[in-house]
């Protein structure tokens, strides 16, 4: 975060859900508040540049649908986006956790406002929480919003 605490950049991961929706939102009131750029970010596992060779082996059947869910994903978000506030959409390919924290670093936003899942302590240790994960290993601040 710049010196004088000054939020002009928010990161919000998005994944189409309820609670993704509600971090959208709540992004979007603090940015219209302090005049901040939000940054949308979709993380899928794969699509059709997953492999680094000319033909993917991922068939169209596939990556046909996860880039049509990422266009949708992102415009239920922009469409949540008040007229008066930038918000920037980006997508990135890997592990949720990892690919938010290296947007993070690269793009240097002062808060990242992400939705988090009740999950047990079962499914959180099997399975992994995103939000967990970016909220421990964050360097800037995280607002979780449930």
């Amino acid at each position: 975060m710049q010196g004088d605490g000054e939020i002009t950049r928010i990161l919000v991961p998005v994944d189409g859900s309820e609670t993704s929706d509600r971090a959208v939102r709540m992004a979007a009131k603090i940015a219209a508040g302090v005049g901040a750029k939000i940054y949308l970010l979709h993380v899928s596992h794969f699509d059709r540049t997953t492999d680094d060779v000319r033909e993917s082996w991922l068939p169209d059947s596939i990556t046909a649908p996860v880039g049509e869910q990422e266009e949708a994903i992102m415009a239920q978000a922009k469409a949540l986006i008040p007229p008066g506030v930038t918000a920037e959409c980006h997508h990135r390919t890997g592990a949720a956790a990892e690919q938010i924290l290296a947007f993070a670093r690269a793009h240097q936003p002062e808060l990242i406002v992400i939705g988090g899942r009740k999950v047990s302590v079962v499914e959180g240790f099997l399975m992994g929480s995103v939000s967990r994960d970016v909220l421990r290993d964050s360097p800037i601040s995280v607002l979780v919003i449930k």
